[in-house]
């Protein structure tokens, strides 16, 4: 990793409780400084830091703090139509479609609080057949992987890069498969 980042300002948890409780346009132009440099400065350095190691697993990871949580996920968020196309005949193939449940699989056994998620249709696509043994991954418009933490510590130290990437590391079946079978 090129650039260093010495994570995120411990103030930061407290900025978001505050901005919580505050959510109005003059309270929060008052408090712009603190937004910049809480937040906004210190996640263009985190990704800076942390941007070169996750180009060499695409498709995508998300990082969302919020006051009391942290949240990493990995998949893709926003399918295009070629994309959509090739996810659906990949989980719809019987090869392919068991090598996708087996990297879902993989990372929800690797422990820790991992959710499966993504926003799915009320039916499985037509050309498929509704008991398909897959129909479940056959409904979903996008697809990801996660937890939501408690903030770790690491996160305000110069820990921070080296602790998400090892959490981002349990993920990563999920974007190998992803990235071999619709990428």
């Amino acid at each position: 990793m090129s650039a260093s980042f010495d994570g995120f300002s411990r103030e930061l948890p407290r900025f978001l409780r505050l901005l919580a409780r505050n959510n109005e346009k003059a309270w929060f132009d008052s408090h712009r400084a603190d937004y910049d440099d809480y937040y906004v400065e210190a996640a263009k350095d985190f990704v800076a830091a942390i941007g070169p190691a996750l180009r060499k697993g695409m498709p995508g990871y998300s990082v969302r703090i919020s006051q009391n949580e942290l949240a990493l996920l990995a998949g893709i968020f926003g399918f295009t139509p070629t994309q959509l196309a090739r996810y659906r005949n990949a989980a719809g193939d019987p090869r392919s479609g068991k090598t996708l449940r087996s990297c879902i699989e993989k990372v929800k056994s690797a422990g820790g609080p991992i959710e499966f998620g993504g926003e799915t249709t009320k039916r499985v696509p037509k050309g498929f057949d509704p008991d398909h043994q897959n129909a479940d991954l056959l409904r979903h418009k996008r697809i990801h992987l996660g937890s939501d933490e408690q903030l770790p510590d690491p996160l305000f130290d110069e820990r921070a890069v080296t602790d998400c990437m090892g959490r981002f590391r349990v993920l990563r079946p999920l974007v190998q498969g992803l990235g071999r079978n619709v990428a």
